[in-house]
């Protein structure tokens, strides 16, 4: 058997596999009315279709923890009990294609407030129909024309930790079966992370130690209320930054170093996002020199994706030690049934189990 289609045991969990569908926003909730916010249709579809594609683990597109943190007034929120029944519904659509279900829990902060994904994310003002003044470690805007986003006081921090510990604890409740904090992309937590979007000058900037602050308090927050689900962390490992001011590789390293000891159980790891029009080294597999970086310098169990568009490239990545899983984003948009292929293709067989068949 393929090392890719390997089982891994991670936290309480065994996952069947190493080849899992990473968080992929749909824009495609309800904006407004009684279900705003909540999965439907389209979305047990689309994670029903890859569960049975064959992937080991489904993480369920980044999913806000208060309504303010969602990218778009399409995206998902689980801010509320009121949702449960639907997170329920999407988990049981996940389990019964025989993958681990799980989910990622995020807040936007300054990149909040947006149009749909295919839109561009242009912003929308606060003032206009669906729009909100989004929030930020520090007063700076996104884009040169974004809104300029309301800076978050003290309290507000910790507000922001309750309500990722109380999503972590409806995620749960709901089934899911492991749960990713997103510290990626120029989000929230990121934005904290990275001397580019955080300018303040209290116990929450400056200091490296004060900048990794919020991403711990909210670890422990939610491993206190998941037990011993696996609890992962999907990580910029660098800004792209030329001039080394923002957040870099060696940072990541040390933020993995002190997250051992508040019980992450696995890093997925990424890069870039946090300012607009940055240069990057976007090649086939790019990610995977950073992911084995972190893996090297800290032995904890990584994830990686970014253009992995073969199943060779990604046996190699774990046959080589370079990562412990990887993670498939816009070919599982292309192709439900990627990793079914992939298998077929390292190991000679069919993949499909005899039931798929049934009546054909």
């Amino acid at each position: 058997m393929s090392h890719l289609f390997e089982p891994m045991s991670l936290g309480n969990v065994t996952v069947k596999n190493r080849l899992w569908l990473g968080p992929m926003s749909q824009y495609s909730a309800q904006a407004t009315g009684d279900h705003a916010s909540e999965p439907n249709a389209w979305h047990f579809q689309h994670y029903a279709s890859r569960s049975v594609g064959g992937y080991g683990m489904v993480v369920v597109e980044s999913t806000a923890v208060t309504l303010e943190g969602r990218a778009t007034p399409y995206c998902l929120a689980l801010d509320s009990a009121d949702k449960l029944p639907a997170f329920e519904q999407l988990v049981d659509s996940i389990l019964m294609g025989g993958a681990t279900p799980a989910i990622e829990l995020n807040h936007y902060g300054r990149m909040a407030s947006t149009r749909q994904g295919w839109m561009h994310s242009s912003y929308l003002a606060p003032d206009a129909p669906l729009g909100w003044l989004p929030v930020a470690p520090s007063p700076i805007p996104f884009t040169e024309d974004g809104a300029i986003p309301r800076e978050l006081t003290d309290e507000d921090i910790w507000g922001v930790v309750r309500a990722y510990r109380e999503a972590a604890e409806r995620a749960i409740r709901a089934g899911f079966e492991a749960v990713v904090i997103a510290a990626s992309g120029g989000n929230l937590l990121h934005q904290f992370l990275s001397p580019l979007a955080n300018h303040r000058g209290d116990d929450w900037g400056g200091l490296f130690s004060n900048r990794i602050r919020l991403v711990l308090e909210v670890i422990d927050a939610v491993r206190e209320v998941i037990g011993e689900h696996p609890l992962i962390v999907r990580m910029a490992a660098t800004d792209w930054d030329a001039a080394g001011k923002g957040w870099r590789l060696t940072d990541a390293v040390e933020l993995v170093r002190n997250g051992k000891e508040h019980g992450v159980d696995l890093w997925d790891i990424t890069s870039g996002g946090i300012v607009p029009g940055v240069v990057q080294e976007a090649g086939p597999g790019y990610h995977v020199p950073l992911s084995d970086r972190i893996r090297r310098d800290t032995h904890a169990a990584t994830s990686v994706g970014g253009k992995i568009i073969s199943a060779g490239q990604a046996e190699q990545a774990l046959l080589s030690g370079q990562a412990d899983a990887v993670v498939a984003g816009r070919n599982a948009l292309r192709d439900p049934y990627l990793a079914r292929r992939w298998q077929s293709e390292l190991d000679g067989v069919d993949s499909w189990p005899l039931q798929y068949w049934r009546g054909i």
